[in-house]
């Protein structure tokens, strides 16, 4: 398809290239006519685009088309500015032509901008939103978001917002103004985002600032990591004062209640192609109560279990249950037998196991029919438990080991 920029890229680089501006003449009317020839250029290639668009051409040479010249104007709009922050001191240009190529300069960086919100406004869909935003376009929006953020900053410290808590947001808010290649999507979530937040701490009255600040960026889907992992901790500090498990798992289950009533904005997430920050929050808490409920289980297991004699081990898991995960290891080589002649390795078991809630011990023949013919409602149990199991690694790695 054609390419559109050529009569504006020519222009740049024969009239403002550092090398060509000692050559150029430019009064009032000479500066006029550029400023037409520009504006009539910029006009002309958002019809021909609206033309192409609207053919009866495939989407995919549309897109295509779209692309191509989002980022040709994107790569002329950071040419412009470098050019424009390169232009030689009055020692070396007559100062009325450096102001009318400055005028220039500003003309086509204003024409070029303009070109791309077009893009975005008109053909959406066929945009790439992951390219970067153009260093002109960024320093517009950084110079006013960094005012927001600013207040931003002053609303937390005067609210008093745990510092721990909204370390993440302020160096991720900070970040993204010093990010060059930062993206259209990410300028837009950014935007989106302190908005938000502004609208959300303007409020006078709240009854837990904390837990507001973590309600909201859920809803924005802040997915950060960093943020992430401060939650789990702050979440864990609200258990400290609660001595008994069944008071910790009240407020995990009343926490878990709450989360679930929220939605997530179906448009904005920080980060792409990962679990939205809700997501990941639920999955923590289910995590906390599966394993305090394990722990419970545990002592009711060890209250009950005390008479048992002392030379059988009572486990709190059942025969079935037994039975299939003694074929699990038998057949991963765990427990080095037969796999075709368990039958010492079973007779031993069953004779030094008791399981939780009996004082006798499991019968041979259940556990010979529970291994050679396993039950789906154990495999799925057996499942859970080991899934907690691997949790737990997990969790040691990140904290102990």
């Amino acid at each position: 398809m054609m390419y559109e920029l050529g009569l504006l890229t020519h222009f740049v680089n024969e009239k403002l290239t550092t090398n060509h501006l000692v050559e150029l003449e430019i009064d009032t009317q000479k500066l006029q006519e550029y400023e037409e020839l520009i504006i009539a250029e910029t006009k002309r290639i958002r019809n021909k685009m609206k033309e192409i668009v609207s053919s009866d051409r495939s989407e995919a040479k549309i897109i295509r088309y779209v692309r191509q010249h989002q980022l040709d104007i994107t790569c002329l709009c950071d040419e412009i500015h470098l050019l424009r922050g390169s232009l030689p001191n009055g020692i070396n240009l007559d100062n009325d032509l450096r102001n009318n190529v400055i005028k220039l300069h500003n003309l086509l960086s204003s024409q070029t901008i303009a070109l791309l919100l077009f893009i975005f406004k008109y053909f959406k869909r066929y945009s790439d939103p992951d390219i970067h935003v153009p260093l002109a376009y960024q320093q517009i929006i950084f110079e006013k978001e960094f005012l927001r953020i600013r207040q931003v900053y002053d609303r937390i410290s005067e609210l008093q917002i745990q510092p721990q808590l909204v370390r993440p947001l302020k160096f991720y808010l900070i970040s993204s103004l010093r990010n060059r290649s930062i993206s259209w999507n990410n300028i837009k979530y950014l935007k989106k985002l302190i908005g938000h937040i502004l609208n959300a701490l303007s409020k006078d009255r709240c009854i837990d600032w904390n837990a507001k600040i973590i309600v909201m960026l859920m809803y924005l889907n802040f997915n950060n990591l960093e943020f992430y992992m401060e939650v789990r901790r702050w979440i864990r500090n609200q258990l400290l004062d609660e001595e008994e498990i069944s008071g910790k798992l009240k407020i995990l289950n009343s926490y878990l209640n709450y989360i679930q009533q929220f939605l997530v904005h179906p448009e904005l997430i920080e980060k792409q192609n990962r679990d939205s920050l809700k997501v990941m929050i639920e999955g923590f808490i289910r995590t906390e109560i599966a394993e305090l409920e394990h722990t419970n289980q545990n002592l009711s297991i060890h209250s009950a279990s005390k008479d048992i004699a002392i030379e059988t081990l009572p486990i709190s898991i059942s025969v079935p249950q037994l039975g299939y995960l003694i074929r699990l290891l038998v057949r991963g080589k765990v427990f080095l037998v037969n796999a075709r002649k368990p039958k010492k390795l079973l007779q031993f078991i069953s004779k030094w196991i008791t399981t939780a809630g009996t004082n006798a011990k499991m019968s041979f023949g259940h556990l010979k029919n529970e291994y050679y013919d396993p039950k789906k409602a154990a495999a799925l149990a057996l499942r859970a438990i080991l899934l907690r199991l691997i949790e737990m690694i997990n969790k040691d790695l990140e904290t102990k080991l």
